[in-house]
């Protein structure tokens, strides 16, 4: 690699509040100036948890077609429509914030359920040269105050130049799990884990990499997320999703003819989602069945891992001491729809040091 940082922040301000951004001259530009070493893979990293990146199944089924990304974003829309009854937009009820902090406090609990629902994620790995868009999308670019003021984010991205990662360790946990659809957030102090991973960075004594979380026995429906860990979100809204995916679609509290409107609306938008996806029509029919069913809520792109990137906190030294990236809000987050006969999930920490 050059001399130049292999760490590179880029600071973005939305116009919108759904907005989707090619990255890639961004990153291509900074190569360039020298600001970032000109490596074949970069790992790029969301700090936030309604920003972030189509994952790989989805890049690879939609491909570089920006107008296929475009219609998945719409029928999240139409699934996950916002102020539709969401437990964490009441924010009389949000007790960690201010009356102050209320006031400016965005209604955004369907941006974080499309994040999560759709299968987008935090982080992804962008190979140099291959012509790929580098898609960062924005469900919660501005919002309105109560006041009415229009509120535009401040996003931050950081990219990582790395010519390869390499297995460096494998821790492995145990984390004891309820019966039925449930997210617990593993940064919880109590279980040890961030303390665990932490304590192994600097024993290893890495600067920069990537922490893979991957679950054991992914199946029945469980996965990992990063994303926000605030109670009213993961502990109501979002196991209503877990165990009916078109719940706030189909209308939450609404009544009879507006509920089976809403009911309507978010089973196009699924369909469409599936359409934007490239699934067959016949196999688009039978997930439909189901999610409307609530026979089988597979629908949900809920996947089995999860990563969070590892570099010096800003302001150290390049090449300092490594540690966890995590956003504000930020925290891996454990989902499942059904318990285990043994009360209890298995999964890695593996970390990779970036060479």
């Amino acid at each position: 690699m050059s001399p130049s940082s292999p760490i590179l922040h880029l600071d973005l301000r939305p116009h919108s509040r759904n907005q989707v951004t090619d990255l890639r001259p961004l990153l291509e530009g900074a190569v360039a100036r020298g600001d970032l070493p000109r490596t074949h893979q970069y790992f790029c990293i969301s700090h936030h948890t309604t920003a972030g990146f189509p994952d790989r199944q989805l890049r690879l089924r939609i491909g570089s077609d920006a107008e296929g990304l475009d219609k998945f974003l719409e029928a999240l829309r139409n699934i996950f429509p916002p102020e539709a009854g969401y437990e964490h937009d009441e924010l009389q009820r949000r007790t960690e914030l201010s009356e102050a902090q209320r006031a400016r406090e965005p209604l955004n609990a369907d941006a974080h359920l499309a994040f999560i629902g759709g299968g987008f994620t935090n982080c992804v790995f962008h190979s140099a040269g291959s012509g790929e868009p580098l898609w960062f999308v924005d469900f919660d670019g501005t919002y309105q105050t109560r006041g009415g003021e229009t509120i535009r984010r401040q996003r931050r991205v950081t990219i990582l130049a790395l010519d390869e990662e390499v297995v460096g360790a494998r821790l492995q946990f145990e984390v004891p799990v309820p019966e039925g659809a449930a997210a617990l957030p593993l940064s919880r102090p109590e279980l040890g884990i961030l303390r665990a991973v932490e304590r192994a960075l600097e024993e290893m004594e890495i600067s920069i990499g990537r922490l893979h979380f991957h679950l054991e026995d992914p199946h029945a429906g469980a996965g990992i997320t990063v994303n926000e860990a605030e109670a009213l979100l993961i502990q109501r809204d979002l196991v209503d999703v877990l165990t009916s995916p078109l719940r706030f679609a189909a209308g939450g509290n609404r009544g009879d003819a507006e509920e089976e409107s809403s009911r309507e609306a978010g089973a196009r938008g699924l369909a469409r989602a599936l359409e934007a996806l490239g699934f067959s029509p016949e196999r688009r029919e039978r997930l439909l069945s189901r999610a409307l069913s609530s026979a089988s809520p597979r629908v949900l792109r809920i996947r089995g891992d999860a990563s969070l990137g590892v570099a010096p906190a800003p302001g150290d030294l390049p090449g300092g001491p490594g540690r966890i990236l995590l956003g504000r809000y930020q925290s891996p987050i454990l989902l499942q729809r059904t318990g285990t006969p043994e009360g209890i999930r298995r999964f890695s920490v593996i970390i990779h040091p970036f060479r």
